[in-house]
């Protein structure tokens, strides 16, 4: 753990955090008491290899992604289905004065 610019054993922090334990030697507890995984490892227990980076999944991150996702495929489909309700639009009164055109 760096602190003040030193590093210092996690003891320091006085938590019940054991890298050991909770990050399976495979990480290190963060001031959150939540694995920071070495590379190679995924959070939020360092159990599973995978994780090309490091880093730890705090439950905001995992709702932070789901919004992200939601809102791209969200809003795409919004300013899609607005075009093709405009155009529809413009092509029925478009075929609409052809027809009647033709009829007179």
């Amino acid at each position: 753990v760096c602190m003040n610019g030193t590093c210092s054993p996690h003891s320091v922090l006085k938590y019940d955090c054991n890298p050991q334990k909770k990050c399976h030697g495979h990480g290190v507890c963060n001031n959150r008491k939540m694995c920071h995984c070495f590379p190679g490892w995924k959070p939020p227990n360092c159990k599973v290899q995978g994780s090309p980076s490091s880093g730890s999944l705090s439950p905001g991150d995992t709702l932070k992604t789901w919004l992200l996702l939601g809102f791209c495929l969200f809003l795409p489909v919004v300013v899609g289905g607005t075009v093709l309700a405009m155009r529809w639009k413009q092509l029925s009164s478009f075929c609409a004065r052809q027809t009647s055109q033709f009829d007179g």
